[in-house]
């Protein structure tokens, strides 16, 4: 096997590692919903809970629940991976399902922050989405790996 093929497999367990050590710290969060992490309280209110929040955090959470149920299909689908360069790719979806729930939260808040004439706070918040746009569309370097 040559280096590079050793390297690649190397990174490629290296962020699987990452990615295990990432969702069992997301269920700890989950489950210490505490004031000072609103998003994860949001994700364990019981539905009837949820029926009492404000629309924008109504909204909020159901960005929330989707991506908790996106990232839970990813993660289903690389565990046992045994490709290397699909399991990068599941990674890679992983990071990017992530940076979009944060435009959504945003783009949620800046709508919010017009309805409630909070022009300045929704300028503010409308070019950190475009910043992060601009930065999710930057294509990703692809690993080359030679049979």
């Amino acid at each position: 096997m040559s280096t590079a093929r050793y390297r690649i497999i190397f990174a490629a367990l290296a962020l699987i590692m990452l990615l295990a050590q990432a969702a069992a710290a997301a269920d700890q969060a989950q489950s210490a919903a505490t004031p000072d992490n609103p998003s994860r309280s949001l994700l364990s209110l019981t539905a009837e809970q949820a029926l009492q929040l404000k629309p924008m955090e109504r909204e909020i959470r159901d960005v929330l629940l989707r991506e908790r149920n996106d990232l839970a299909a990813l993660t289903s689908l690389l565990k046992g991976q045994p490709d290397n360069l699909e399991a990068l790719r599941i990674q890679k979806d992983v990071s990017t399902r992530k940076q979009q729930t944060e435009i959504a939260i945003l783009e949620v808040q800046a709508r919010y922050a017009v309805q409630a004439g909070r022009q300045e706070q929704a300028t503010a918040i409308g070019k950190a989405v475009a910043l992060l746009k601009e930065r999710l569309a930057q294509p990703v370097a692809e690993t080359e790996v030679t049979e």
